[in-house]
């Protein structure tokens, strides 16, 4: 009896690791859109830098210096910067307070363009594309208000192979442990 009640622990942190979580963003701003994703720690409530592990996006705007489409990632580029807590995450969404006290409250992705949002104080509660990583211009920007959603994860489902060979080997073990006991 002991040793089933060891193989259950044993299962249970098996399969209850804190994993990655990759959200994927299909964002439009203007006449732009943001489209990637971002792959955090697996933390879930307010996040920052240090939970942000990858991130990729393609940028598209008619109106960026270099070219209407971009590609920017972690490897490729000056990084990411989240200041403040208006960055949340749960289980399926990544949320942004567009009305969190701004200047505050940005994130911004930054490469050959970047992704930005709250990021400009004369521009509050907006959502950016900008030209260049050393421009404070923009090619898109959208007036945002309120905690939005920016990504989304979809979990994906166990095939039922491996729920039916997972079945069969803890029925194995558990008549192999009633034969030792």
């Amino acid at each position: 009896m002991k040793l089933i009640l060891v193989l259950s622990l044993l299962l249970t942190s098996a399969f209850s690791t804190n994993a990655s979580i990759v959200y994927q963003v299909e964002r439009t701003i203007g006449q732009g859109t943001v489209t990637g994703f971002i792959e955090t720690d697996g933390s879930l409530g307010i996040l920052g830098d240090p939970n942000i592990l990858d991130w990729e996006f393609t940028i598209y705007s008619p109106d960026l210096r270099n070219g209407p489409t971009t590609t920017i990632n972690l490897a490729s580029s000056q990084g990411h910067f989240i200041y403040g807590s208006a960055l949340t995450a749960t289980a399926t969404q990544m949320k942004f307070d567009f009305n969190a006290d701004q200047g505050s409250n940005s994130i911004d992705f930054i490469g050959v363009s970047s992704w930005c949002l709250n990021c400009y104080f004369n521009f509050p509660e907006q959502e950016f594309i900008s030209f260049s990583a050393s421009s404070v211009g923009f090619a898109e920007a959208e007036v945002r208000s309120g905690n939005q959603v920016i990504a989304e994860f979809t979990p994906v489902p166990l095939p039922p192979s491996i729920i039916l060979l997972s079945s069969g080997f803890i029925v194995m073990f558990l008549s192999f442990a009633r034969r030792i006991m």
